[in-house]
């Protein structure tokens, strides 16, 4: 007969961990100068760095998940994740205006406050991919192979990130870009 705490040991440890997500974060920022005579939108036409199928943006939102796991046979033989490592790197890039009117400055302001607002809103996105990957792998329930178990670990944590790479077109699509929630010069 077994000792209820020994059996109590042994679940513990024959359990997932949920670990947290480890998060990177970097804001970058390029210069923009405006001349004088200039308009702002034109100045951050002409300086951003952001270029996508022809168009140009001011922000931008870069991540990217990645996902690792341990898994042993438990006292089934059954192959289980016992923990699992997600880690999230987003680097977000926005303008930074280095010259102009004491008028562009205050627009600016505005402007660059919803821009971040826009870009915080992709950075969600991805920060809510990262905890879904990291709770899926982690209740994965046992297999009889470890092989079975990595590649439904990989299936289903790929369809998360392309599941939030839809959600960042979508909430684009939705906002216009930012623009219907502030982060527009030209409206």
């Amino acid at each position: 007969m077994r000792h209820p705490a020994v059996l109590l040991i042994l679940s513990l440890v024959a359990t997932p961990s949920l670990a947290k997500v480890i998060e990177f974060e970097q804001i970058q920022s390029y210069p923009v100068h405006q001349r004088p005579g200039s308009k702002l939108l034109a100045a951050l036409n002409n300086t951003s760095p952001i270029r996508e199928n022809g168009r140009i943006y001011h922000g931008n939102t870069a991540w990217d998940i990645r996902w690792s796991f341990r898994w042993d046979r438990n006292a089934s033989g059954l192959c289980q994740i016992l923990d699992v490592t997600t880690k999230l790197s987003v680097t977000i890039t926005l303008p930074d205006l280095k010259s102009g009117t004491a008028a562009s400055q205050a627009e600016f302001q505005k402007y660059l406050r919803a821009l971040q607002f826009h870009e915080e809103g992709h950075k969600k996105i991805a920060q809510e991919a990262a905890a879904a990957a990291d709770r899926a792998l982690s209740t994965l329930p046992p297999m009889a192979s470890c092989r079975a178990l990595a590649d439904e670990a990989q299936r289903q944590g790929s369809a998360i990130l392309d599941n939030a790479r839809k959600a960042g077109y979508d909430y684009d699509a939705t906002t216009r870009h930012g623009h219907t929630q502030g982060a527009c010069l030209d409206c």
